[in-house]
């Protein structure tokens, strides 16, 4: 049931992000911005896995 609610958000989130990517224009790029903006994001949906010292490798399934 989990997967099936990121899938759905997903479908409502991308075209959202792409009309948006596709319509801003920096000076230094048009994803550039996307791109560093994301890192942040990133790092604090990680933060439990980096800093819970758990460096076992997990199977992908």
């Amino acid at each position: 049931m989990f997967l099936l609610l990121i899938r759905v958000l997903n479908a409502l989130w991308d075209p959202i992000i792409g009309w948006l990517a596709d319509r801003f224009a920096p000076a230094f790029g048009r994803r550039r911005s996307f791109f560093i903006g994301s890192i942040p994001i990133t790092l604090l949906s990680n933060q439990h896995r980096l800093l819970s010292g758990d460096t076992r490798r997990r199977a992908v399934r």
